[in-house]
């Protein structure tokens, strides 16, 4: 508006400087049209060639008025159009500055409202994303307790197999009156079942700290590449979500100082 209001002021002197020149000039050419016509009207005496150029000057000089008014005209006609379209936009600046300062609040509350929603958006697919992961995670750990009830059978059946067997030898070492050797295997074996099926409880924790030994064993090159393949399969937001420390998002310490 400042800026507008300087053109204007500009715009104007320009006018009156442009315009004072051309009335000077049509205030002379209007005083010699005056005398030339009173030389005709009044100058009885005059010769034919005398009238015949007062005549060309009278017409010359009219011509010469005829065209500066409308130059005039026409100048005028452009400064008033310029500085109504600068003083248009000064009164939509000012209204613009009214309307915002009447509805600030109001404009305030609109964009206060505009966050809330794409938080609670954001806030909804990280929810959606949590469940999602949340059902994998329940689905693998149902797979692993399945598999561990597998193994569970395999290892009593295994057992009950050595029991027999074990039974059977000692009776033939009585019968054949040596000693039997051998006949602990089966406790050994149980050791080993055992520690295998507690080793899948304690595989995890042990790996977070970047162990070489997972759960109860070294881990296998097999098993390692097979882990980096997992994991290398996750986008970079599931990574980042591996990394968090805290169960707050960003988002929802953002939503929560702005609903506050």
């Amino acid at each position: 508006i400042a800026t507008n209001k300087v053109k204007i002021t500009e715009l104007e002197q320009l006018y009156k400087d442009r315009a004072a020149r051309l009335n000077t000039e049509l205030n002379n050419l209007r005083t010699k049209l005056s005398s030339v016509k009173t030389e005709l009207q009044l100058n009885t005496k005059l010769s034919s060639d005398e009238k015949a150029t007062l005549d060309a000057n009278q017409k010359e000089l009219e011509n010469r008025i005829s065209q500066l008014l409308k130059e005039l005209e026409q100048y005028e006609n452009r400064f008033e159009s310029d500085r109504q379209i600068l003083q248009k936009d000064n009164r939509e600046s000012e209204e613009k500055i009214w309307d915002l300062t009447v509805n600030l609040t109001k404009a305030q509350d609109q964009a206060l409202q505009n966050l809330k929603q794409a938080f609670s958006t954001k806030k909804k697919i990280l929810q959606d994303a949590q469940e999602a992961r949340l059902a994998a995670l329940e689905r693998l750990g149902k797979l692993i307790g399945d598999k561990k009830n597998v193994y569970k059978k395999k290892q009593l059946e295994h057992n009950a197999r050595l029991e027999s067997e074990r039974i059977r030898l000692i009776e033939a070492c009585e019968k054949a009156g040596c000693a039997c050797y051998g006949k602990d295997a089966q406790g050994d074996f149980n050791l080993i079942a055992n520690n295998r099926y507690a080793c899948i409880g304690s595989m995890e924790n042990v790996h977070a700290n970047n162990s070489s030994f997972y759960g109860c064993e070294e881990e296998s090159v097999k098993y390692r590449s097979k882990y980096q393949s997992w994991v290398n399969g996750f986008s970079d937001a599931d990574i980042e979500a591996l990394r968090k420390t805290s169960s707050k998002t960003r988002y929802d310490l953002i939503l929560k100082k702005v609903t506050n």
